[in-house]
């Protein structure tokens, strides 16, 4: 199970996993004992501590540990008789799963403790055996949740989820849900549990495995009330997301030259954009950089082009055509791939003058923000000082 992960997008799903791990924790304690409420404030210093890379390794296992504590320390019940349990239990597996992966090698980009490297990326990856065991989890939890969950006779009479007290469930816009509605969706979160495993087993249909279930767990687990579960069950498929299903967009022709990234050398937040474009473009084959005050940027780019140009980084395409501002950076993320890909199709979706405006703001005080470099090109290897053109 080859991926295309990049310590960058690790560093952005390790983010929205610690905002997860958090709201569930803190919905966890909410009717806790003082026990579990000081357990729960020990999980939410070390999932701030996880969000930014700090420590990783050892946070990380702390972590998971700690979970699995205020796990046990829970009253609930048995897990085919309650899906409550089922929350913290798959955020347990899944911590397990970053845990091991931030002994498995060098700490990514984008963490706390990576700042200052001299090669951005560190060379660091998502070994495929890791990743392979993290899907054979998912299918373990899914297809095993199901089978427990039938068990139970309510669950077998799709009368689980939205039948109590003799009446269907009352879903304020939609009024008392239909008996069919309700029968419907419950079997449509049982079978699309139970097909996770037959689909993952097949490469050609693990995107729409992981697809299927992600949507069908976000639309029939909150109506149920069992949103903790649902934001649990979102990051592991945050985690299990192949990057490779989005990859970098190639270029038009073999022949066309990679993109140049033009950067203001004396900004500290361009050079900071410059380590995250190494870092991510791993094979060096989507962007060259280059100073906008180096001889590279006067020969590609004419006098009459350089006095109407915005003070923003600027992206001198493989034809020629240049991109400057919001449309620069959208480019840059779309070219990367993965979840840079959505990204960039998420602020598509804007209308252009919000992002420039939004650009303009950030770039109005990014020299208050950031300190100046002391040199054009930040400090790299020489094999990365070769993606530079002076």
């Amino acid at each position: 199970m080859a991926n295309g992960w990049t310590g960058g997008q690790y560093s952005l799903v390790r983010v929205l996993t610690a905002a997860i791990v958090a709201v569930v924790v803190g919905s966890a304690i909410a009717a806790g004992g003082v026990v579990q409420i000081l357990v729960g404030l020990m999980l939410l210093m070390l999932a701030a501590a996880f969000a930014v890379g700090w420590r990783g390794r050892e946070v990380t296992v702390a972590l998971t540990l700690g979970l699995l504590l205020l796990t046990l320390l829970l009253d609930y019940p048995r897990v085919w008789e309650s899906l409550a349990v089922l929350g913290p239990m798959v955020l347990v597996v899944m911590l397990a799963v970053h845990a091991r992966l931030a002994w498995a090698g060098p700490t990514p980009y984008g963490s706390l403790d990576a700042r200052g490297r001299l090669d951005p990326g560190g060379e660091w990856q998502f070994p495929s055996w890791l990743f392979r065991r993290l899907w054979l989890a998912m299918g373990l939890v899914y297809v095993g949740g199901g089978v427990l969950l039938l068990r139970d006779e309510a669950w077998r009479l799709a009368e689980a989820l939205f039948y109590d007290d003799g009446q269907w469930a009352v879903l304020p816009w939609v009024g008392t849900m239909p008996e069919w509605l309700g029968r419907g969706l419950t079997w449509l979160l049982l079978g699309t549990w139970l097909a996770f495993g037959p689909l993952a087993l097949s490469r050609r249909n693990r995107r729409l495995a992981w697809s299927l279930t992600l949507g069908v767990n976000l639309l029939v687990l909150p109506l149920a009330g069992y949103w903790a579960l649902a934001l649990a069950l979102t990051a592991v498929h945050l985690l299990a997301f192949n990057p490779l299903w989005l990859p970098a967009r190639p270029r038009s022709q073999p022949s066309t030259p990679p993109a140049t990234v033009y950067y203001d050398g004396h900004c500290g937040l361009c050079h900071r954009w410059v380590r995250f474009v190494l870092a991510e473009d791993v094979k060096g084959e989507q962007f060259v950089l280059s100073p906008l005050d180096s001889e590279h940027f006067r020969e590609h780019v004419s006098a009459a082009q350089r006095e109407t140009l915005p003070d923003s980084i600027i992206v001198r395409r493989g034809d020629g055509e240049l991109l400057v501002q919001s449309a620069a950076v959208l480019y840059i993320l779309d070219r990367l791939g993965g979840l840079w890909r959505v990204a960039a199709m998420l602020g598509q979706a804007l209308p252009a003058p919000l992002c420039d405006a939004v650009y303009s703001q950030i770039a109005a005080v990014r020299r208050r923000l950031f300190a100046q470099p002391t040199d054009a090109c930040p400090m790299m290897p020489p094999t990365l000082r070769a993606r530079f053109r002076i």
